[in-house]
């Protein structure tokens, strides 16, 4: 017979490192889809349409990240410093996993399973922006998210 204090219990690092690979690529799919050979950019009646969605799912996912903070940050380490910025950073940054999980990466990910390549009309508003180092002569659209609203030209 075994006694309660010879029961293995879970691991929590092993869902930490499940949380982490899953936060890497709603945050990392958007900025890497060109690596993967995909030029994506949302519609913009997609993005006007699924508007309230993305602030639904990010208000939902910052709250849910806000109280998995709360519920353990006094088992983290870290200072009292690093952990108050940890509970009030936590909402934003919930939200926007939660904002791009449904405006950008839902769609993303259905246009490299089962999309077909398509052109759509954008509204450029600036074309004669001087740039920056890693690109001469970008081309600025309007109503797009920021990782999306600059196209590099050379």
């Amino acid at each position: 017979m075994s006694s309660s204090t010879d029961e293995v219990k879970p691991q929590p690092r092993g869902n930490l490192v499940k949380m982490l690979v899953v936060i890497w690529v709603l945050l990392g799919l958007p900025v890497f889809s060109k690596m993967l050979g995909a030029d994506f950019l949302p519609s913009t009646d997609w993005m006007a349409k699924s508007g309230a969605l993305g602030i639904a799912a990010g208000l939902l996912t910052g709250a849910m990240v806000f109280l998995l903070i709360i519920r353990s940050i006094d088992t983290q380490p870290g200072s009292d410093f690093k952990k108050f910025c940890a509970i009030i950073m936590s909402p934003f940054f919930g939200y926007v996993i939660g904002r791009n999980a449904v405006i950008i990466i839902g769609p993303m990910i259905l246009g490299l399973v089962v999309g077909h390549q398509v052109e759509l009309p954008f509204t450029v508003s600036n074309a004669n922006y001087s740039g920056s180092k890693g690109c001469r002569s970008p081309i600025e659209l309007e109503s797009l998210p920021i990782l999306f609203a600059e196209i590099i030209w050379s």
